[in-house]
């Protein structure tokens, strides 16, 4: 009874297919039509090359903008850092080869979800389709055309015999199609996984059209790293800096967005480097001046507005879930100094310096709104370098 029960299994797991095994993450996951042969011609150096190019327009790019002074008129860049292509090609017709594919992989769409929004090692579940068809309008007419070579004549009543004689798939009479699926490999990294099955049948020669049926299959997955503008100021904020500084500028309006940007693209190394480790890492002392309260954190909105160039105190503004009251018994416990009022509600602890006028590294307990249960901190510290 159990050896029935396993071949029952093996023969559901058979069925199941791609659908049990998940979407595919590289190109040797997508099952290969039955019957298709490897198209050697067509799968010589064509991978290496297109990594190779990649990077090298990337250095290109990258060297251009190490001369820009902010990021506000550049593009982010997309390199191909791993390519892997399978081509075959089949006798049977376009059509019989959309319709495998579509009853092995069931539910298939049209628009492509936002890849941005998947968790690494994610991957789209369902299939995009973006099929194109013959145009019947255009195909079963008789028109001339030339392509590097002598006129040709159209043979409209040749692809009207041809087609017919084909079973219409549910886009149509199959020119070319294509199913993709996006993998996240890592942060920036993403894939696109595609079947593209396309009509290679017709031919010309001499001015004249044939047809002989065969469909070519390709497999393709291709990882492209996204680097924004940030990063292209890499040299400016340090090896890490910019993944912190892109994930900064997704938390703020577009229009404080840009003014980061252009803050960043005038700020000497050291300052870029310090702002980028600002956002990257915990708020701890090192950062800060003094080890935060509880439920501490960055204020992203005033950040930008606090750490300008040109000027030899960085303003690095806080935003603490707490009274005020509270706030002060903190920092007095935590500097073993004695808060000092400003005369117009705040506090400030100077920590280097003779006073308050004069303070180097100074923390401001500014007051909140009656009833509030949050306030503002502003620590100011000296710059790592000058602009």
């Amino acid at each position: 009874m159990r050896k029935y029960a396993l071949f029952a299994c093996l023969a559901l797991f058979a069925l199941v297919g791609l659908a049990a095994a998940g979407p595919p993450k590289t190109d040797k996951d997508i099952p290969i039509f039955p019957g298709a042969k490897v198209d050697a011609e067509k799968n010589d150096g064509e991978a290496p090359s297109k990594v190779e190019d990649s990077a090298a327009a990337y250095q290109d790019a990258l060297a251009s903008a190490k001369d820009q002074r902010d990021t506000d008129s550049m593009q982010a860049f997309e390199e191909t850092i791993k390519a892997a292509y399978s081509n075959y090609y089949s006798d049977a017709s376009p059509e019989e080869a959309v319709a495998w594919y579509l009853k092995k992989f069931g539910d298939v769409e049209s628009e492509a979800q936002d890849a941005s929004s998947l968790d690494i090692g994610e991957s789209t579940p369902v299939a995009v389709v973006d099929p194109q068809a013959y145009d019947e309008t255009k195909v079963f007419t008789r028109y001339q055309y030339q392509i590097d070579g002598p006129a040709t004549y159209h043979d409209g009543a040749l692809y009207k015999k041809i087609l017919q004689g084909r079973a219409k798939s549910p886009y149509g009479w199959i020119s070319q199609l294509n199913f993709s699926w996006t993998y996240r490999e890592a942060a920036f990294d993403y894939a696109t996984i595609s079947i593209t099955i396309a009509d290679q049948g017709f031919s010309s020669e001499k001015g004249k059209e044939s047809y002989k049926q065969r469909t070519g299959i390709r497999l393709e997955a291709v990882t492209v790293r996204l680097h924004s503008p940030m990063e292209m100021l890499a040299v400016k904020c340090g090896p890490d800096g910019w993944l912190a500084l892109d994930r900064m500028l997704k938390k703020l309006s577009s229009p404080d967005a840009m003014s980061l940007r252009r803050i960043i693209g005038k700020l000497n190394d050291a300052d870029a480097s310090a702002l980028a480790s600002l956002v990257l890492e915990p708020l701890t002392e090192r950062n800060i001046l003094v080890a935060p309260p509880p439920n501490t954190m960055l204020d992203f909105d005033n950040l930008l507005r606090a750490w300008k160039p040109g000027t030899s105190i960085a303003i690095v503004p806080l935003i603490a879930i707490d009274t005020p009251e509270a706030l002060v018994k903190y920092y007095e416990a935590k500097t073993g100094k004695k808060a000092q009022s400003d005369g117009k509600g705040s506090m400030i602890f100077v920590l280097k310096g003779a006073s308050l006028q004069t303070a180097e590294q100074a923390v401001m307990i500014l007051p909140s709104a009656p009833g509030a249960k949050s306030a503002m901190v502003m620590v100011m510290k000296s710059r790592p370098g000058k602009p």
